[in-house]
């Protein structure tokens, strides 16, 4: 299958990686390259919100994956709404057979995220201009390379104290590679016209799995948690509000960020 992905954020690359390793055209999509050197993609010029390269990056496409995201509160709005619009349009335009959509859990009306609530307006747009449509909603992600563990375990092997966001918060942590298999499964149309949830299989306060990681590394954490942006803050806070749909995917047990940090996969 030729597979197109608009965004390359860690997810992104993580699910160009896998795609093109089971033999998929993979092209990734992006105002900047990716993050990661080690993408098998072909890497093309992008702006979703604006259209800029739409057009050229999804030619012959057979899927489309939206997975642009900005916890930037100017352009989350946009980012979330108009490039998933524009997306959507340009996916059916070049015959593309599906279009997967993800998201952070918990989108509603009335969710705290700006974003968040943008995507959830835009939804009927999205389908009415697009191919046929998977909606998948997923929490914050864990794993190599992430967000939330990687920087708190290199500054600790460095024997520097951890700088940790968000203390107060409530996550479900779901390992990427948990991630991508649903994502392949919407990419094979097993779920199209769905709206899907998925959460970790455990759950976590920030400051608790602070000292579970630094006990692992023999430190404590000496710095006072910092907050987030506001809406990072209010993406974490909508994940409580989500449902759990992973028993329909019949894929087995998730990962648990207990059982990875204490030996498998690092």
């Amino acid at each position: 299958m030729k597979i197109s992905v608009l965004g390359t954020g860690r997810l992104g690359c993580a699910l160009a990686r896998d795609l093109a390793s089971t033999g998929n055209r993979v092209t990734a999509l992006s105002p900047s390259p990716p993050a990661s050197e080690q993408v098998p993609a072909l890497w093309m010029r992008c702006d979703a919100v604006t259209g800029e390269g739409l057009r050229a990056g999804l030619e012959g496409s057979d899927v489309v994956v939206y997975s642009a995201w900005s916890t930037q509160p100017k352009v989350a709005k946009d980012v979330a709404a108009l490039g998933a619009v524009h997306a959507a349009r340009v996916a059916r335009e070049v015959g593309a057979e599906r279009l997967v959509l993800l998201g952070p859990a918990g989108l509603s009306e009335v969710c705290k995220s700006i974003g968040g609530r943008a995507r959830h307006g835009a939804l009927a747009a999205v389908a009415e201009r697009g191919p046929a449509l998977v909606t998948l909603n997923l929490p914050v992600l864990f794993g190599h390379g992430d967000a939330l563990l990687s920087p708190w375990i290199h500054r600790l092997s460095a024997g520097h104290s951890p700088r940790v966001p968000g203390g107060k918060h409530w996550i479900h942590p779901l390992w990427i590679q948990d991630a991508v298999r649903v994502i392949r499964l919407a990419i094979q149309g097993q779920f199209d016209g769905q709206r899907l949830e998925v959460l970790g299989p455990e759950r976590w306060l920030v400051s608790t799995l602070v000292k579970y990681v630094c006990e692992l590394e023999g430190r404590s954490p000496s710095r006072i948690p910092r907050r987030l942006g506001k809406e990072l803050e209010a993406i974490i806070r909508d994940q409580d509000t989500a449902d759990d749909d992973w028993e329909r995917f019949n894929l087995g047990k998730r990962c648990r960020v207990s059982d990875w940090l204490a030996g498998r996969g690092r």
